[in-house]
């Protein structure tokens, strides 16, 4: 097998492997997004539905939850803007390399520092998400357990 047949089938693994990541990281944020907002929207729906308050400590406890899921959303959807923008600066990027324009370098910088930011916020919103969740059951667990 010849050195440009065989690079050109890794280059093409690559990219097909880069675009199924990419695809994956959108899938993922959005999925994330989702369970924080059901979570939220449980966790609302018990409070308004319950008739026992719950103690001080539980009570603490569900606020920073909702907080937590509060802002696990925000990143989510700060996550895919700066996810499009990575995009749209990739893109710019590209066409800028094959037209041989001077600016590809920096909309290559913009791309990367977009992309970097959506994995930033990323992490930030599935660690918040689970602070969150776990706050959550905690909070019931202390308000509740006596009626299981």
């Amino acid at each position: 097998m010849e050195n440009g047949t065989k690079g050109e089938r890794d280059r093409d693994s690559y990219l097909r492997w880069q675009m199924i990541a990419l695809e994956q990281l959108g899938y993922v944020i959005n999925l994330f997004l989702t369970f924080s907002g059901a979570v939220l929207a449980f966790a609302v729906k018990t409070m308004m539905q319950s008739a026992t308050p719950l103690p001080a400590c539980a009570h603490h406890l569900f606020m920073g939850s909702l907080l937590s899921l509060i802002v696990s959303i925000a990143c989510a959807l700060v996550a895919n803007m700066t996810r499009a923008a990575d995009f749209r600066f990739t893109r710019k990027a590209a066409l800028a390399r094959w037209k041989s324009k001077p600016d590809h370098d920096a909309l290559q910088d913009k791309a990367d520092t977009f992309g970097n930011w959506t994995w930033r916020l990323f992490k930030c919103q599935t660690c918040l998400f689970g602070l969150g969740a776990a706050a959550l059951c905690l909070s019931l667990w202390i308000g509740y357990s006596h009626k299981i």
